[in-house]
């Protein structure tokens, strides 16, 4: 625990970035998931987090279809939707679900 921490200069995110080119499950234990979508796309499921943790999603690729986070774990049952490459989502984990608090992914409720 640390009480009034400053950040100056860049923050980065270690580890290697899960890649998701299939319907599937997002890994909550690395900081940034890649989705690589083909001309279907499909629907992908978030697990639950930690209190606080924060995930970014990035849609780097698609063939035409797009993938849909179902709403069982994301607040107020939205729905994400990653459309196009260049979508992304950053997500926070509390109070038992994740929120949406930045991106330009589409969220439907």
């Amino acid at each position: 625990n640390a009480a009034n921490v400053v950040l100056s200069g860049n923050t980065t995110f270690g580890g290697t970035p899960q890649t998701l080119g299939a319907p599937g499950i997002i890994n909550v234990n690395t900081p940034i998931t890649h989705l690589s979508a083909d001309a279907i796309g499909g629907t992908l499921q978030i697990p639950n987090g930690s209190n606080g943790q924060v995930k970014f999603l990035v849609m780097t690729s698609t063939a035409g279809g797009s993938y849909t986070i179902n709403n069982a774990n994301i607040s107020a049952n939205a729905n994400v939707v990653f459309s196009s490459a260049g979508h992304t989502a950053q997500l926070l984990f509390t109070n038992s679900k994740w929120f949406v608090v930045g991106g330009t992914a589409n969220v439907t409720y």
